[in-house]
């Protein structure tokens, strides 16, 4: 059972097969979310800086500028505009290695086939703000 929807909830998913993209884009619509839907890398860069989404879905293997290039956009992005949406990367590719260095950068990792109960899942994750760290707490100032 799913607590909760993703009413209220921007997400762009950038994929180049059109069938995951509309598969994908109807179950996340079904659970309330607002979809922007691209086929590659670039103009799902614009999306990105456009929509300002709660979360992008990226499959890795695209033609041209892949995920990984997507990937390193949106770090990019995040440092110079100080907000990040929470990503999860769709992709056929099984590696617990890949699985690992995603979660470095701060990725989810969704690997194809999955079911909608798995997409709602890490979306719902991925869009949740992260939360502060040790480190970052000791910088904030105790009104106690």
């Amino acid at each position: 059972m799913l607590l909760g929807s993703l009413d209220s909830l921007k997400i762009v998913v950038v994929d180049d097969d059109p069938m995951i993209r509309t598969v994908v884009g109807r179950c996340l619509t079904h659970f309330g979310a607002s979809v922007t839907l691209c086929e590659e890398a670039a103009g799902g860069m614009r999306a990105i800086e456009q929509v300002r989404p709660h979360a992008v879905l990226l499959d890795l293997i695209m033609p041209g500028q892949d995920g990984f290039y997507l990937l390193d956009r949106i770090n990019a992005f995040s440092d110079t505009h100080q907000w990040r949406p929470g990503v999860v990367v769709i992709t056929g590719m099984r590696d617990p290695d890949l699985e690992q260095e995603l979660k470095q950068v701060g990725a989810s990792y969704l690997p194809k086939p999955f079911t909608p109960v798995n997409l709602f899942r890490a979306v719902h994750e991925a869009a949740q703000p992260l939360p502060l760290s040790e480190k970052q707490l000791a910088c904030v100032p105790n009104p106690v």
